[in-house]
């Protein structure tokens, strides 16, 4: 999401971890997607989750159920609160639709409203069904923790190269690193080790950012952090896993905070209080006549 989206290590049954992490140091799209199935599953998923929208002077808060088969299909019904009760999202391939019950209408989404904010959250339209594929649509590459440090620390290349200043402005000798040792030197956020990828958009895709940054733990797979950029490249969302545990048989964050780039002073809350992996719906269930009917 935005989209809030993550991604993760899934170790796949007959595969050695030995060959995972190998496959995985050289392909950054390989890691996006063992992410992105550990979040889906390898076919199908369904989940009961609780949004809760907070603002500096107001919370609101929603239950919902979700459905996913592959990419290209998704489900969402809207359980609770009353007044939103049976309000349902449809996704098929690059098509959404939307039913309202008060007056039994289905309106279909048109591409330029992909990028709005759904029903008054920190998420957009495409964070619901996420109609773009964050495996087929971008390009992927792997960030170093040098162009990360880079960013944060723009005038850290002002130093005299082999020398640094300590805590009192003292100039002192410090090791003469090559590119390739500064590399190996592991990306952590919260603890953990990450890669770090960059998602670019391909020439013909249908997409609403211009980047994307993902962080991935190596261990798990896990999507701990996702960062999402408008069209002039400035950052307007993230996504940041938290309270990692077992669920649905796998380990995975089971609240995902969203919030603007200035911080946490307005954000929405996922929390997963169910999830389920691989279920026997198929295709057929994604109809407009049984997001009618859902409930």
């Amino acid at each position: 999401m935005r989209r809030i989206y993550l991604a993760a290590f899934l170790i796949l049954i007959g595969a050695s971890l030995t060959d995972i992490i190998a496959q995985n140091l050289t392909d950054p799209t390989a890691v996006v997607r063992k992410a992105e199935e550990k979040l889906r599953g390898r076919t199908s998923s369904e989940s009961t989750m609780r949004m809760t929208i907070v603002r500096p002077d107001w919370e609101r808060e929603m239950e919902m159920k979700s459905w996913s088969y592959g990419d290209d299909h998704a489900m969402i019904l809207i359980t609770s609160p009353a007044r939103e009760q049976g309000i349902s999202y449809l996704k098929l391939y690059d098509n959404m639709w939307n039913w309202q019950p008060n007056i039994e209408r289905v309106v279909k989404f048109p591409p330029s409203m992909m990028g709005q904010a759904w029903m008054g959250s920190d998420l957009t339209n495409d964070d619901l069904v996420r109609q773009s594929s964050l495996v087929n649509d971008f390009e992927h590459r792997f960030i170093t923790i040098t162009e990360l440090n880079e960013e944060m620390n723009p005038d850290s290349g002002a130093e005299i190269e082999g020398y640094s200043h300590d805590d009192k402005g003292n100039l002192m000798s410090v090791p003469i690193l090559s590119e390739e040792e500064k590399n190996k030197e592991p990306i952590l956020f919260e603890g953990l080790e990450c890669y770090v990828v960059e998602l670019l958009p391909k020439e013909d895709a249908n997409v609403v950012w211009s980047k994307v940054r993902m962080w991935i733990d190596k261990k798990d797979f896990i999507e701990l952090k996702s960062e999402f950029y408008d069209e002039d490249g400035f950052l307007v969302n993230m996504i940041v896993g938290k309270d990692v545990k077992m669920i649905g048989g796998r380990k995975l964050p089971t609240r995902l905070e969203v919030s603007g780039a200035e911080g946490a002073k307005s954000m929405t809350v996922i929390e997963y209080l169910d999830i389920q992996f691989d279920t026997r719906i198929d295709k057929s269930f994604f109809t407009q006549q049984r997001m009618r009917r859902l409930k």
